[in-house]
């Protein structure tokens, strides 16, 4: 296995940044380092295809070489590389998975197309040679790559294909980002109905996707003829700074109404000792 110097090892700047790469290091200081990382050539030096916390994790030990498989495929072969390798070491969100299993299966199916759905590779009979072997669906091929259920890595694209962009976006560093049910959920909305729920998620106004749907349809106590579709998100401000200014007005009636009565007590309080002095007195 060749041993290639790191300062020869480009990293694509398409590339997710490393991740945990202290732990990686320390385990690598002290077993070694178990699998090499993959590349391919590229002109005089090398592109990194998988093994980026690897190679970040040795860089910072001071390695000056590291142990590489070399791999010589293209371009597709080598993104396929790497975002199996994503997958499979697991620290991706449910959304950042499902948009990883969403590209997986375009290369797949650009790299075999008769893989697709009705895409049968030929019939007895038939304009086609019938192939012996029939190919692997996406599903099938990433199920087997990835150690996750067909049925798991479906619903994983179908939530990531129906999230628009903008939505995705703005959920991206979110809790909910990695929670499926409610990407699910907000998924089955149309695309102007996500983005508001997303919207209200992240700016904390509401805290789940069944409270940020009622709101988006009440949006006051007033009744609102011919509301259609989600109110945008300049009215929501205002709804909510009203909201804001009734509960405050709410508050300083409380703040009254307790100041009116520790008054009236304490107007009790001092008729009732002026009547004590009094009686005192004339006791005298």
């Amino acid at each position: 296995m060749p041993k290639i110097a790191l300062a020869r090892i480009k990293v694509p700047s398409s590339r997710r940044p490393a991740r945990n790469v202290e732990a990686m290091a320390e385990s690598i200081k002290e077993i070694g380092l178990q699998n090499p990382i993959v590349i391919r050539p590229n002109g005089k030096g090398y592109n990194l295809v998988s093994g980026l916390n690897r190679l970040e994790a040795c860089r910072s030990l001071g390695w000056k070489e590291i142990d590489c498989t070399v791999l010589m495929c293209g371009d597709l072969e080598a993104e396929l590389a790497e975002i199996d390798e994503n997958l499979i070491r697991d620290e991706l969100s449910s959304l950042e998975r499902g948009e990883q299993l969403g590209r997986r299966k375009q290369i797949y199916e650009q790299m075999h197309p008769e893989s697709k759905q009705g895409g049968a590779p030929g019939k007895a009979g038939g304009g086609k040679e019938a192939k012996d072997d029939k190919l692997a669906s996406f599903v099938e091929d990433a199920s087997e790559k990835t150690g996750r259920s067909e049925r798991a890595i479906a619903r994983d694209v179908q939530i990531a294909e129906d999230l628009t962009e903008e939505t995705k976006d703005v959920l991206r560093e979110t809790p909910v980002a990695d929670n499926q049910s409610a990407l699910a959920a907000i998924a089955k909305e149309d695309p102007e109905t996500q983005l508001a729920v997303a919207e209200m998620l992240a700016a904390g106004e509401a805290s789940t996707v069944t409270e940020a749907k009622q709101a988006l349809k009440a949006p006051t106590d007033d009744v609102v003829d011919g509301l259609d579709k989600p109110v945008p998100k300049e009215f929501r401000e205002v709804f909510a700074l009203r909201k804001g200014f009734n509960e405050l007005r709410r508050m300083i009636q409380q703040c009254e109404k307790k100041a009116d009565e520790l008054a009236a007590g304490a107007a009790g309080t001092y008729l009732v000792a002026n009547a004590v002095k009094t009686d005192l007195g004339n006791a005298k």
